[in-house]
């Protein structure tokens, strides 16, 4: 066992486009077959000093060339120890919605080698990360009650506000 324990910070977004998917990302890292090629929620370190919100929006920004909205200013947050390892990761996670760009994660290929939108049960059959699963359905669930308690419009409204 390593005697040398590391502990990481790690700001992530569960991120839905207008299909109700989430992103995730899927890991390079060929050196540590724990996480090489597995799905994850997109994020990254939080630098020195760097608030979780701040680094979020960037690292997205950088995995993947897409800009994102917070829905929400505090972040959920999780704590796994991976097995037979003293590597310690936090994760605080922010439930977000997709704005714009297109998926393009060339920028950040030594740490990322694909992305793509999934389904809660795509989610649930893929090689992922501990956790990302069970992250990902809690995220679902919220991100449902989000939009269901949201006030919508329909084509009459847009009518009438432009008519006005």
């Amino acid at each position: 066992m390593n005697n040398n324990p590391k502990q990481y910070f790690t700001a992530c977004a569960a991120i839905f486009n207008d299909s109700s998917k989430i992103l995730l990302t899927r890991r390079n890292h060929p050196s540590n077959l724990q996480i090489h090629n597995h799905w994850q929620l997109p994020g990254g370190g939080i630098d020195f000093g760097e608030h979780p919100k701040t680094s979020v929006l960037r690292e997205i920004f950088e995995e993947t060339n897409l800009k994102i909205k917070l829905l929400t200013d505090q972040p959920h947050i999780y704590s796994h120890v991976f097995q037979g390892t003293q590597v310690h990761v936090v994760l605080f996670v922010y439930l977000a919605k997709y704005v714009s760009g297109t998926i393009d994660f060339s920028q950040d290929s030594e740490e990322t080698n694909g992305a793509d939108w999934f389904t809660l049960e795509e989610v649930k059959s893929l090689k992922s990360l501990p956790e990302t699963a069970t992250i990902a359905e809690e995220f679902f669930s919220l991100f449902h009650k989000l939009n269901t308690s949201l006030p919508t419009k329909t084509v009459t409204e847009d009518y009438i506000i432009q008519k006005g």
